[in-house]
């Protein structure tokens, strides 16, 4: 409640039988804690299930903030206003300043691999496939926002 984009879900699992789904509590992630992975870890993810799934790891893409968008914010800024200042009025537009300035406006924020499912009759079955984006920019500059990368994919970039 009070954010833009509400960050929460909650899902029950259980099997009819009344045995336990999963046997090791130790695994269970914590909701309430951030998550640590990086592009890095994106990156090495997306290689590793473009190979699982036989598909070109040359079509995985790195997704950029909208360098333009955030100087263009930052140029609009009184002239005693800080992006690191918090005299911003918009609670939620300074800490998005603040996120995209301090990891730098070159940093890649994620990576996608752009998967379909293919019906191959040849095949008897479905596969998965890939193809490249192109940009016109040649980067892939994410909608700006506070969603995950995957919800702010640019589609009116692709041809």
């Amino acid at each position: 409640p009070g954010e833009q984009l509400p960050r929460w879900a909650l899902s029950l699992y259980w099997r009819a039988d009344g045995q336990p789904c999963w046997n090791d509590p130790t695994l269970f992630a914590d909701e309430r804690e951030p998550g640590r992975y990086t592009a890095a870890d994106a990156q090495r993810f997306l290689h590793h299930l473009a190979r699982k799934l036989s598909v070109d790891e040359q079509c995985i893409q790195p997704g950029y903030e909208d360098t333009w968008y955030y100087l263009w914010r930052e140029r609009r800024l009184p002239v005693n206003v800080d992006p690191f200042d918090s005299r911003l009025d918009d609670e939620m537009e300074r800490v998005r300043l603040r996120r995209v300035f301090d990891a730098g406006l070159s940093a890649v924020t994620g990576y996608v691999l752009p998967l379909a499912r293919e019906h191959d009759a040849a095949l008897a079955g479905a596969r998965w496939v890939t193809s490249p984006w192109f940009f016109r920019d040649d980067r892939m500059y994410l909608i700006p926002g506070d969603s995950p990368m995957g919800s702010r994919l640019p589609p009116a970039s692709l041809p």
